[in-house]
């Protein structure tokens, strides 16, 4: 009998996550604002199959830990940007192997379900580097 009602409690509980989930995306849409997106200087890509680090002109946003150091570096994606500087840099001293790209911002749907890519100006799309 007791598996019966884990059933049915899964089953209740499923059948309600989407409903929970449009709810917090009306608040999020209503009340919220899409946020900046900060990525880290020394950030690693797969910048045609090695290994590359990239990095921004911008200020890094302070956390509470680090609220005493200031960080240079970061690349910022406000959200009406169109376009961001980076630069990118190979080796152990990336800035002295460094190239300046502009990476193009392409973004499907609509905050706070949204997807962010960035494309170079070979056509070519920004992935992670896969250890």
């Amino acid at each position: 009998m007791k598996p019966i009602l884990y059933v049915v409690t899964v089953a209740l509980l499923v059948s309600g996550c989407d409903q929970v989930k449009s709810a917090i995306d009306n608040v999020m849409k209503d009340y919220g604002q899409e946020p900046a997106i900060a990525i880290s200087p020394g950030y690693e890509i797969n910048n045609h199959g090695h290994k590359s680090k990239v990095y921004g002109f911008s200020e890094c946003p302070q956390s509470v830990l680090r609220s005493l150091i200031r960080e240079t570096g970061c690349i910022i994606v406000n959200p009406d940007d169109q376009a961001v500087s980076v630069f990118i840099g190979d080796g152990e001293v990336p800035h002295q192997t460094a190239t300046n790209e502009i990476w193009i911002v392409e973004r499907h749907g609509e905050f706070p379900n949204n997807a962010i890519r960035f494309k170079r100006p070979d056509n070519s799309y920004v992935i992670p580097f896969g250890k």
